[in-house]
C-alpha cells in the first residue's frame, strides 16, 4: 500500500547541513518571530530557495507529517507560526503573520488531519444527525421541514 492510500502526508522543509539531524530554515528568526515554511510539493520549495537566494548552504528536504509534528513540538517549538507554501518575494513579516497557522493548530491538524477529513469528506450520516438533535426537533423529510 502507498504512502497516500495508508493517509500518510508528505511535506517539503528548507534544510541545511548534514548528517540526521539538519537545520531547519525558519522565516523571520531575526527579528524574534519565528515561523516555519512548510510546502506542499517539492517544486514550491525549489522555487522558493531559488527567488529567495537561498541556495547553496539551504536544500530541499522530504518529511512525513508525524515527524513535521515531532519536529514542531521538539526541536522547533519555539516556532510560532507555520506558513504554508509561502512565496518569498511578497515579503516575509506582515504577509506570513496573515497568511499561516499557529504552530499548536497545525500539529493539530497534522494528528487529526486525516480522521478529520474521513468525516468531513462524507459529512454525518442521517442518523448521526438525528441523535445531535435536540428533543422534539422534527426529522428530515417530515412535512414540518417544508
Amino acid at each position: 500500500m502507498d504512502a497516500e492510500r495508508a493517509g500518510f502526508r508528505t511535506f517539503w522543509l528548507i534544510v541545511g547541513g548534514d548528517g540526521d539531524r539538519p537545520e531547519v530554515f525558519e522565516l523571520g528568526a531575526d527579528k524574534g518571530t519565528r515561523m516555519l515554511p512548510v510546502f506542499s510539493f517539492e517544486e514550491e520549495a525549489m522555487l522558493f530557495l531559488r527567488l529567495g537566494g537561498l541556495e547553496g548552504r539551504w536544500r530541499v528536504g522530504e518529511t512525513g507529517a508525524a515527524d513535521l509534528a515531532s519536529t514542531l513540538t521538539g526541536a522547533h517549538r519555539g516556532v510560532i507560526r507555520v506558513v504554508l507554501d509561502p512565496f518569498p518575494e511578497i515579503g516575509f513579516a506582515r504577509f506570513y503573520e496573515v497568511f499561516s497557522l499557529g504552530r499548536e493548530e497545525f500539529v493539530a491538524l497534522l494528528i487529526l488531519g486525516r480522521r478529520f477529513r474521513t468525516r468531513t469528506a462524507r459529512g454525518p450520516s442521517t442518523s448521526e444527525r438525528r441523535a445531535s438533535m435536540p428533543p422534539g426537533t422534527p426529522s428530515e423529510g417530515t412535512s414540518s421541514d417544508r
